[in-house]
């Protein structure tokens, strides 16, 4: 991998983001890449506390989550980033600088005051209140490999990658 990724998972406060994007987290660190998670919960109550629930504070938290997943990208280091990031026109930015934006919008019916835009080409829409973070999770790395970010798991050997282990086990002594 030259340049690393970005995930980018949006959609309203305390419907799932943090969760889903740890889970993310842990399952793309065991495919073996490096990978960083830019938290809006952490952010917020780790470092910015005066930020509030505004629009505006929001769409600043999300400028500052691609600032770094540029940097990181650059670096080899996939970017996973829960962020409310409202302002369809914030994230249309970021995602011009970053070559490899994926975006997940995570859908609700509940209702709020604050409406987070939907942009006209998001990756994949998730209806998180039907889904457990585990099937929302395994949907998001499916995509991934679909778009080859990242390399299926394979349970089961070819024949060929059979004859090399049984070849090499004999020759160590096991067989």
């Amino acid at each position: 991998m030259d340049e690393g990724f970005t995930i980018w998972i949006t959609g309203l406060p305390v419907k799932g983001k943090s969760d889903l994007s740890k889970a993310l987290h842990k399952e793309i660190l065991k495919r073996g890449l490096r990978a960083e998670l830019l938290d809006d919960t952490i952010l917020r109550k780790e470092y910015c506390q005066k930020m509030d629930d505004s629009t505006s504070d929001f769409d600043l938290s999300a400028e500052i989550f691609g600032y770094f997943s540029e940097i990181l990208n650059r670096n080899q280091i996939v970017s996973i980033v829960g962020a409310v990031s409202p302002s369809r026109s914030v994230r249309e930015k970021i995602k011009d600088k970053i070559e490899n934006f994926i975006e997940i919008h995570l859908d609700t019916e509940a209702d709020s005051t604050l409406q987070v835009e939907k942009s006209s080409e998001v990756d994949l829409e998730i209806q998180i209140d039907t889904k457990t973070i585990e099937a929302a999770c395994e949907e998001i790395i499916s995509l991934l490999e679909e778009l080859t970010f990242i390399q299926p798991v394979s349970e089961d050997y070819t024949d060929e990658e059979k004859e090399e282990i049984d070849a090499r086990l004999k020759s160590l002594g096991y067989m």
